[in-house]
This record gives structure tokens, C-alpha cells and sequence, in this order.
């Protein structure tokens, strides 16, 4: 049986728009295509690709978690990055392969692994494309991350020279336990060497010292740094410096201390 066409004066103006509209994409140059095509659902914009760091932290079940890596979002889907994490006292460093897909309402959902398998979360992005924050998803696990812009540029340690401060909170394992601790830093940069001042609660215990320590910066914007305080305690980090000068985080592979921290450099 012939199909019905509905030849009504509306219906046949619709087409007829349809069609010059068509026409009229179809000649218009690449970019101007582009630009008429929304990117992901909704009119969102793409996801920006390029580079990022991201820190966050959260608890698993009773144990603590934390994490640093450094990535590129790649087109297609791909992420490729070096990730320090901790699981407890477990502190891990590992290069790794992850996807991005979209997901509606200016969402992306990325899967990572690691050794106890996928690690899904849900990424929120701004205006711009860049993602910002991100959550897990994986049951049982409670945890949050941010993410920073990392241009593709050489780092170098005169770009933390000057004033950086920070605040922070991770846990401390006391009496067979993990308590929280805070901490906040306000330290002088100068040729890879540091100076400062902490402020620190650890279980509920105020401390305050001043500590030294130096940066061995590695490739790729990487690197340790190690901190001794004025009441002997010994600190070690990995490093991720910010190339655009921002400051730098760092993740604490100290088992008996479970840190992240980001620390601005504060510019006049």
C-alpha cells in the first residue's frame, strides 16, 4: 500500500526550509558548519582537550583515599596520564589510559583503572569545556575531585619563587586509626628551595613549626619534594608543578600521613 503524504501548505513550506536550509549548510564553508552543529547534547560545549591536573580525595568505606595525577584529554574519547595515589597507608605511582564520554546536561563520564579495576566518576564542565570537579561513582566509595588547567609548557622551580599559601586536610594514623588532620603553610620560594611556617591540628592537637626542604624537579612537571620540620619530622611529596605559575600540589607518600594539597602562589 502507497504510504499517505501529507501535502498541506504547512507541511510543504517546512520541507521547502528544510531543504534550502540544507543546501545552505551544505556550501558554507568548514568552519562555518562547525559553528552551527552543537558540539554534545543540549548546545553544550565540547569537552576542551589539552592538559589538566587533578587532586582529590574521599574515603572508602573507613579507608582514606587521595590522589594526584597529571592528563591530557585527547580527541576521540582518549586520556592519557601519570597518577600518584594513596589507599591507606598503600601509596601507588602509575602511567595509565582512560576515556571520556559525553553525557547530557554538560556532563562527561570518565573511566579510569587501576589495580582494583574501573574507577568511574562524573565530571561536570563549564562554560568553556573544561572540566572542573568531578565525583566517583563506583559503590562504596565516597569522593571528590578538581580539576586545573596544565598548559603545555616546561615548568621550571623560579616560577614558585615568592609567597605561596595553602589550607589543607587529610588524615593522620593514631591508635589504630586514621583521624583527620588541617594544616595550613605559609612558605618563601626561592631557586627550588622553601622555607615556611605550619599551623597544623592533628587528631585535635595544635602545632605550629617552621620547616625547610627542596624540590628535585623532574620531566613533564613533576616532581619530590622533601620537608623537614623544627620538631624533626620528616615530609615527602609528589609534586605536580603548575606551568602556568600558578603554585603547585602535591600528594604525601608518607604512609603514616595521607595528604593532598594545593598551594597558590600568591602574586602581588
Amino acid at each position: 500500500m502507497r504510504a499517505l503524504v501529507d501535502r498541506s501548505p504547512a507541511v510543504l513550506m517546512a520541507l521547502a526550509l528544510a531543504t534550502q536550509a540544507s543546501a545552505l549548510l551544505a556550501a558554507a564553508p568548514p568552519a562555518a558548519r562547525a559553528q552551527t552543529a552543537p558540539s554534545t547534547p543540549l548546545g553544550c560545549p565540547a569537552p576542551q582537550l589539552g592538559g589538566y591536573v587533578v587532586a582529590g580525595q574521599g574515603r572508602k568505606g573507613v579507608t582514606p583515599l587521595a590522589e594526584l595525577a597529571q592528563e591530557r584529554w585527547l580527541p576521540n574519547g582518549r586520556i592519557e596520564g601519570v597518577r600518584f595515589s594513596r589507599q591507606g597507608k598503600l601509596f601507588e605511582e602509575q602511567r595509565y589510559l582512560a576515556s571520556y564520554a559525553v553525557m547530557p546536561g554538560c556532563w562527561v563520564a570518565v573511566q579510569r583503572a587501576d589495580r582494583s579495576g574501573l574507577m568511574p566518576s562524573q565530571v561536570a564542565l563549564d562554560g568553556a569545556g573544561r572540566p572542573k570537579v568531578g565525583i566517583s561513582t563506583s559503590a562504596g566509595v565516597v569522593f571528590t575531585s578538581q580539576y586545573l588547567p596544565q598548559p603545555e609548557r616546561p615548568c621550571t622551580v623560579s616560577q614558585l619563587d615568592g609567597l605561596v599559601i595553602s589550607q589543607q586536610q587529610g588524615f593522620t594514623f593514631q591508635s589504630g586509626s586514621w583521624q583527620p588532620n588541617a594544616v595550613i603553610q605559609r612558605e618563601q620560594w626561592r631557586g627550588g628551595k622553601v622555607s615556611g611556617q605550619a599551623v597544623s591540628s592533628y587528631g585535635g592537637k595544635r602545632e605550629q613549626a617552621p620547616y625547610t626542604g627542596s624540590l628535585n624537579l623532574e620531566a613533564d612537571c613533576l616532581g619530590r619534594l622533601r620537608e623537614v620540620d623544627g620538631l624533626g619530622g620528616v615530609y615527602n611529596y609528589r609534586v605536580v608543578v603548575l606551568a602556568s605559575g600558578a603554585g603547585y600540589l602535591y600528594i604525601q607518600s608518607d604512609p603514616g600521613d595521607l595528604t593532598v594539597g594545593y598551594l597558590a602562589h600568591q602574586r602581588p
